[in-house]
């Protein structure tokens, strides 16, 4: 499991890359190293369009991923 706690989509495709390259694995956008939850300010749809655009034009062999959002009251 990795945290990225803020939305950077090459910082989070390189995890993504090295979790294909091993045995999966999951990143969490928006928390911070400690747990903190910080949010993101982007809607769950945008940040899939967004992301299989950049591995399709970045990543060869394709890797699956899918983009799943929680929401946590504050």
């Amino acid at each position: 499991m990795e945290y990225k706690k803020e939305y950077d989509k090459k910082k989070i495709v390189k995890e993504m890359v090295a979790f294909a390259n091993a045995d999966g694995g999951t990143v969490l956008i928006g928390i911070d190293d400690s747990g903190q939850i910080l949010g993101v300010d982007k809607k769950e749809s945008v940040v899939r369009d967004d992301m299989t655009r950049f591995i399709d034009d970045q990543v060869r062999p394709k890797i699956v991923f899918s983009v799943n959002s929680v929401y946590a009251s504050r």
